[in-house]
């Protein structure tokens, strides 16, 4: 009886994680000086987008407001960003689930 117990508690769904997308600050170089339009502040770098948001490589702050509307999470990392800055809004994304 036990087992039967133990083998349905996992075929229960897990809880879905909250969406969360890391991105970072544009910074306007080579080609982006010259742009007709002006670029959104913000890079796409990982994560995942809710299912209400549509992607978006360039976010503007209008998306932003979208994806937290939407139940996500938005982190953001500098320009010039290094491996152990991306792990870290990583687990503050995992932290912000919880």
């Amino acid at each position: 009886m036990l087992e039967m117990l133990v083998f349905s508690l996992l075929l229960l769904p897990a809880e879905p994680s909250k969406p969360c997308v890391i991105a970072k600050i544009h910074q306007k170089t080579g080609a982006d000086k010259w742009r007709w339009t002006v670029p959104r502040p913000f890079e796409y770098v990982e994560g995942e987008f809710p299912a209400a948001a549509k992607f978006r490589h360039e976010i503007s702050d209008k998306n932003v407001r979208e994806i937290k509307q939407n139940g996500g999470r938005f982190v953001v990392l500098q320009d010039s960003y290094t491996l152990d800055e991306l792990k870290d809004a990583g687990l503050q994304c995992a932290r912000q689930e919880q």
